[in-house]
């Protein structure tokens, strides 16, 4: 009996993939909105530089750029709502002239819709020449690390090119160039090492003053920080160079790379993906272990088949579910004007090559096409915004959708959203962002008009899917399906987000949590006045991954214990929920596990009215049973059995 069922549960699952494989998504991509949002209207030199487009987790977006007009280079940001209206009356200065030197700075996303930002700084040149300074800065627009700024390092000579990292407990990590020791003034000689620090989230420092010393840097290329698996950072420098590997108590080991990498990527599991050209100049794929790099993942290395003779650019990138994707340019078609067309392949997590070896071209013509930027959708696709230069006075933007699971071009803008004319060539500083429920892809760019201004450009364009979904015949002897399963072709989101505190607020609470790792777009958090039941629950979407991020919840009673616990939702799937924490009067917070619990989702708003009446009541230790997962497939695909037949046969 049991070999029947088997065979039995294998053909209905073989017709349910064989139905949802015709009932595929149609995405579309359509331009809302786009507008100039800087406004140089009478300096010709002047450029916009090292633009960054950070979420501000309410649907919007966080703009922060330099504007460099020799030899001044001043600091802003703006926040911009999802009609992308200013939120701020006014663009904040978070440092200028003569004090901001150069445009090489970053910044990263706080988790709470502002942002730290860091750079080199030329306020102490009188003694102690180039220092590091950082800014906090939140979702209102306030400076939140002092109106002079947080000093990083002034430590003798210069200090310049610095990273920034936010790691999940909510502490940032720095590192930076530094020329404290170097024999020359102009930091041309030797030795040139790398120094960071540790700040907290109030940007209290963690590690000794003008920071720790982590390693040489005789390669001179740009620093980068990755997280690794103890909540604090690895330090890339080059292929050249070896990684470090920093605890949280600033002390480094360092290990060597297998070989020389153009390009890095860390997957959820801490694995690094490089990707690099061999001596037969073809690009190839190594995965390794970053707490062991002489432990390949892979076994040996991953031949794409992608030569770089006829390349102009390449790039690397994973999407939610740690798939890898190589990008390139290939001017194979025009080896006379170096015309490229932009390609994309796609590698398994095994290594294993994607939509049967072949390569999706996005563009293709006679112009000089070049990839921008791209991001992962959601939905079973890769959004891709590209550049096509034909030469002359125009050019173009295109916003592209590429189906990660076949490799089709899902939704393809023939026509640009944007169109350059007059003046130079256009010339772009891009990035973009998928917010809000994976449904708004924004466009950041900069134009030169015909009267050789530059000015930033912001779009918003909005993704669209529409999935034929079949409605299944419930079966009268067996009722209806499990809810929540039928037709859900969601991942399910991919490590469990948990509570780091949460803070009383005078009938609300501030929950502060550490993000899902991949596969999710937003959070139900449950709660109640006891540890058993969770009759409340509050949706939100969030799809920020790394550092810490917070939601409220009002209206609570004042002076009555709540428990609350999170978890991450991908669509029509959920992840685990989490531990509960306990908020008790007096802003004291606890934690204690209850798993399985289930709740009655009600608006945020209305906990301040009588309880809901719960349908069903969980048995002792609060959890709900339910079938074993093989009865409740066979029950779920049974029901469905008599639809897939009319519709396919």
């Amino acid at each position: 009996m049991k070999f029947i069922n088997f065979f039995r549960v294998l053909f209905i699952v073989f017709l349910f993939f064989l139905l949802f494989s015709r009932l595929a998504s149609a995405l579309t991509i359509s331009t809302t909105d786009g507008k100039k949002i800087t406004s140089n209207t009478t300096d010709a030199d002047m450029q916009m530089r090292t633009v960054f487009l950070l979420p501000d987790s309410e649907g919007g977006v966080l703009v922060i750029w330099a504007e460099l007009s020799s030899p001044d280079v001043d600091l802003y940001a703006q926040r911009y709502d999802s009609t992308l209206t200013k939120v701020w009356t006014n663009d904040l200065t978070i440092v200028s002239s003569p004090n901001l030197i150069s445009d090489t700075y970053k910044a990263v996303a706080d988790g709470s819709g502002g942002a730290v930002i860091t750079w080199t700084d030329n306020r102490n040149s009188g003694t102690t020449e180039w220092d590091i300074y950082a800014q906090r800065i939140d979702k209102d627009g306030n400076k939140l690390w002092g109106v002079n700024d947080k000093l990083i390092s002034d430590a003798n000579k210069r200090q310049s090119v610095p990273d920034v990292y936010q790691t999940a407990n909510g502490d940032y990590y720095f590192a930076w160039r530094d020329c404290r020791d170097n024999l020359s003034d102009d930091c041309s000689g030797t030795p040139r090492d790398v120094y960071g620090q540790r700040l907290d989230s109030t940007g209290v420092a963690q590690w000794t003053e003008d920071g720790v010393l982590l390693g040489d840097d005789q390669a001179g290329g740009p620093i980068v920080l990755y997280p690794n698996q103890n909540s604090a950072v690895d330090v890339w420098l080059s292929s050249a160079r070896p990684l470090l590997k920093v605890a949280q108590n600033g002390s480094v080991t360092t290990e060597d790379y297998p070989q020389a990498y153009d390009y890095f990527a860390k997957d959820a599991s801490f694995n690094i993906i490089g990707l690099y050209t061999d001596v037969d100049d073809m690009l190839k794929l190594d995965k390794f272990n970053q707490n062991d790099m002489t432990d390949m993942v892979w076994e040996s290395s991953v031949d794409t088949s992608i030569d770089t003779n006829y390349l102009n650019d390449w790039y690397l990138y994973l999407d939610n579910s740690d798939n890898v994707y190589v990008v390139y340019m290939d001017f194979t078609n025009d080896e006379v004007n170096y015309y490229s067309d932009v390609l994309i392949k796609k590698f398994l997590t095994s290594g294993t090559a994607s939509w049967s070896g072949n390569a999706t071209t996005i563009l293709q013509t006679a112009d000089e096409d070049s990839i921008l930027t791209f991001t992962d959708a959601g939905n079973s696709n890769l959004i891709l915004n590209s550049l096509d230069e034909p030469g002359g006075t125009t050019s173009y933007t295109h916003m592209h959708a590429v189906d990660v699971s076949t490799g089709a071009l899902t939704s393809h803008s023939s026509n640009p959203y944007y169109t350059h004319t007059g003046g130079a060539q256009t010339s772009m500083t891009p990035m973009t962002v998928s917010v809000y429920n994976n449904t708004s892809v924004y466009s950041l760019f900069e134009d030169e008009d015909a009267s050789d201004l530059n000015n930033l450009y912001l779009y918003l364009n909005t993704i669209s899917t529409v999935t034929p979904t079949p409605t299944p015949t419930p079966s009268s002897s067996q009722g209806s399906s499990p809810p929540g399963i039928l037709g859900c072709s969601d991942a399910k989101p991919l490590g469990q987000p948990f509570i780091t505190k949460v803070e009383n607020e005078g009938g609300s609470a501030e929950i502060y949590f550490a993000p899902a790792l991949n596969n999710f777009n937003k959070y139900h958090i449950a709660y109640g006045t006891d540890n058993k039941t969770f009759p409340y629950a509050y949706e939100f979407y969030s799809s920020a991954k790394g550092g810490i991020e917070t939601t409220r919840i009002d209206y609570l009673t004042s002076g009555a214990n709540y428990y609350f616990k999170i978890k991450a939702v991908n669509g029509c799937n959920s992840g685990d929920w989490s531990a509960s924490v306990a908020l008790f009067p007096g802003n004291l917070f606890g934690s204690s596990r209850q798993t399985g619990q289930k709740s009655l989702l009600v608006p945020n708003g209305t906990q301040n009215q009588s309880l809901p009446t719960i349908t069903s009541t969980p048995p002792a230790g609060g959890e709900i049973e339910s079938p074993g997962f093989w009865k409740q497939l066979i029950l779920m695909l049974d029901n469905i059995l008599s639809k897939l037949k009319t519709l396919l046969f």
